[in-house]
């Protein structure tokens, strides 16, 4: 969680109104790479709002966090196209790698895997993206080649 004085501090600088929920949201998880539980409930006593209704908004972006990330995060494309490609396949390669699920951190904090909407590439189908990277094409058994070129 923010140390209290941090989250403070962040509120103050917006508008104590609804329309600042989403704002917040991505601004606590951009400084400090997820929202915790506890800010939560210190967003939603700003805001004059529930718990319920900020946590709600927080869970409908994939972009926001509940927990922290990994150093790297592998993001696979979840849209049509990748889909009727098998990116399914990919991600379980990828879990059995790592032996994590989708949606998890590896122990060691280097790696979390996380699902995408479409980013548009659909002529590189099936895709995934780490640190910015697009991987085009991507074949179940690519998996361990990049995860030891992402461990370097």
């Amino acid at each position: 969680a923010l140390e209290k004085i941090e989250l403070k501090a962040l509120l103050s600088e917006v508008p104590r109104q609804r329309g600042s929920l989403i704002s917040i949201l991505r601004e606590v998880n951009e400084s400090f790479g997820y929202v915790s539980e506890e800010d939560v409930d210190e967003i939603a006593e700003y805001l004059n709002i529930t718990a319920n209704q900020v946590f709600g908004v927080l869970t409908f972006y994939s972009e926001l966090r509940t927990k922290p990330a990994g150093e790297k995060t592998i993001k696979f494309c979840v849209g049509p196209s990748c889909y009727l490609k098998g990116i399914e396949k990919i991600e379980k390669a990828f879990q059995e790698n790592l032996g994590v699920n989708m949606g998890e951190t590896t122990p060691d904090g280097k790696f979390t895997l996380t699902p995408t909407h479409c980013n548009g590439t659909c002529a590189q189908s099936p895709m995934l993206q780490g640190d910015g990277t697009i991987y085009g094409q991507v074949k179940p058994e690519d998996a361990p080649k990049i995860v030891e070129e992402w461990r370097k």
